[in-house]
């Protein structure tokens, strides 16, 4: 049969360009998965085979065609061996394959290959080669061989992918029906048009055709890709846009006049080639990084959710602690004060010194108590403020005079400057005392000679009253300035001095200034020479 000058041409084409852009699609979407990688090799094994199946009816002289032919059966029983595999593994990225696939099946298809190229195969060709025919072939006898092979290898196919289509489910049944259909329907014309009928009624013109017999499979599979997502969009698109590329190109090809407008766009047709199955590439590639900062953005996303139902959690479990703590800390604490006080009479020496200690371990206990719930009630957004005129100088000397007993204790000296006059802000009583008395009994606590200075200033110029706690303490590093006002965060020399402190104190102080439009800050000339507080609050101004 002779063909037109460009149509079997054409669709060769066709049929190369969208088999190779295909299988390294799927190939570039996961190239460390098995089955990616063997669909891979059956689109290039599936190219090499409809080339050779091009080149043997277009040979001219005996020998090349006849090698030609041999080569066509050679490169078809990989063709079905990789169909098969892909059956077999699909779709599994690291699968497992028995002793029987790899010491029998595998040799098999091996020794069937090879045999195709021997004269027991085909043995000669029985008429001259003729351009755009299909020669007479005399058959050998493993014609038979051949044939068993490559039909029980499609078979195997074909009852591999129905065995896993019965056992899927959703968008994966229909990817396997679709590509079961393909590999049917693709085989089927190949078994019938390439090996029974000119085996077995001498009918070769359908023999040029075999690059299309396998377009129904690449559609299927391309067609399951595209709808069931295994891809994106603006992949499938890019895929088509460099399709239409690829196809242009070799329609220039074939119109080529001079064997020099040949070999040039020949050579352009292979780079668009090469520069479209890039461009999927890097499409997919993208793709992929996308849909991995999607996923890990929706996963943080729900972890933080996660997080925020854990803290709420933490806080209500430490609202009802402190809450349970809260009554028998202040009866340990009002008891044993009592007794110091000689509330229910003289109390003997040697008893002394333990109640005050209970005393004292029941007061810290109480601050820390305290320090939970405050934590707790901030956290869930339940701290109460009740504002009211302030006269900071007053609630000043009041927070000074309760520190006395420390004071006293380890020897310190407090001095204050508080200025002269009112200086009034808009504030709620006891949660500045609680700033001020945190601040001063961190400085106590933390100095062990030397002395306290707090002074008080008012700024009109800026609108505040500003603050100093300055003191002859540990001090601070750098890092520890920076991170000081963090929940359970104290200084890394801070247990070297005092071993008591929750590191929640100045949490709370800070939370407590900015709630009344204020700012705190620490400064420090480093370990051991000492730390300043500054807190500034906007002064009350009066008409």
């Amino acid at each position: 049969m002779i063909f037109g000058s460009y149509s079997d041409l054409l669709v060769l084409g066709l049929a190369i360009s969208g088999i190779g852009m295909l299988g390294f699609l799927v190939f570039f979407n996961n190239p460390r998965s098995a089955t990616n990688q063997t669909f891979l090799a059956f689109s290039l094994i599936s190219i090499v085979w409809g080339v050779l199946n091009y080149a043997s009816y277009q040979a001219q002289t005996t020998v090349v065609s006849l090698w030609l032919w041999r080569s066509v059966l050679f490169t078809a029983v990989w063709f079905c061996f990789g169909i098969f595999h892909l059956a077999t593994i699909f779709p599994q990225e690291k699968p497992k394959l028995g002793h029987v696939y790899s010491f029998f099946i595998l040799p098999t298809i091996i020794i069937s290959s090879l045999v195709t190229l021997t004269p027991y195969v085909f043995v000669q060709l029985k008429t001259l080669p003729i351009p755009g025919t299909v020669p007479a072939i005399q058959n050998g006898p493993l014609i038979l061989l051949f044939g068993v092979v490559v039909i029980a290898l499609v078979l195997g196919a074909i009852y591999k992918f129905l065995h896993h289509l019965r056992s899927a489910e959703g968008d994966l049944r229909k990817q396997y029906l679709l590509i079961t259909f393909g590999t049917f329907l693709t085989f089927a014309l190949l078994i019938i048009c390439n090996f029974i009928l000119p085996a077995g009624f001498r009918i070769l013109s359908l023999i040029p055709f075999g690059a299309v017999f396998i377009l129904p499979f690449i559609i299927c599979t391309g067609y399951a890709i595209a709808r069931y997502r295994l891809f994106s969009t603006r992949v499938v698109v890019t895929e088509t846009f460099s399709f239409i590329l690829v196809i242009t190109t070799l329609l220039q090809v074939l119109f080529s006049k001079t064997p020099e407008e040949l070999l040039f766009r020949v050579s352009a047709f292979v780079l668009v080639l090469v520069f479209s199955i890039l461009l999927v590439r890097g499409t997919v590639n993208e793709m992929q990084q996308r849909e991995l900062i999607e996923k890990q953005e929706k996963e943080l996303e729900g972890a933080n959710v996660r997080l925020r139902e854990l803290d709420k959690q933490k806080s209500e479990f430490l609202s009802f602690a402190s809450h349970q703590l809260r009554t028998p800390m202040t009866a340990i604490k009002w008891g044993s004060g009592a007794l110091l006080d000689h509330t229910y009479g003289e109390v003997p020496t040697n008893l002394q010194e333990p109640i005050q200690s209970i005393f004292d371990q029941s007061s810290s206990m109480a601050v820390l108590v305290d320090d939970y719930l405050n934590v707790s009630r901030i956290e869930q957004g339940k701290m109460q403020y009740t504002f009211a005129p302030i006269d900071l100088s007053v609630l000043l000397k009041t927070v000074a005079s309760q520190m006395e007993p420390g004071l006293r204790a380890k020897g310190l000296a407090l001095e204050t400057d508080l200025g002269e006059g009112r200086t009034m802000v808009w504030g709620d009583s006891g949660k500045l005392a609680q700033v001020f008395g945190n601040i001063i009994d961190n400085a106590i606590k933390y100095t062990q000679q030397g002395s306290i200075h707090v002074s008080l200033r008012k700024l009109p110029e800026r609108g505040v009253a500003h603050i100093e706690v300055l003191d002859t303490g540990i001090g601070m590093d750098e890092a520890t300035l920076h991170k000081i006002f963090e929940k359970f965060i104290r200084g890394d020399n801070a247990a070297e001095v005092s071993t008591t402190g929750s590191g929640l104190g100045l949490f709370i102080v800070k939370t407590f200034v900015e709630a009344h439009k204020g700012k705190v800050w620490p400064e420090s000339q480093g370990l051991g020479k000492g730390n300043t507080f500054y807190v500034e609050l906007p002064l009350l101004i009066q008409k």
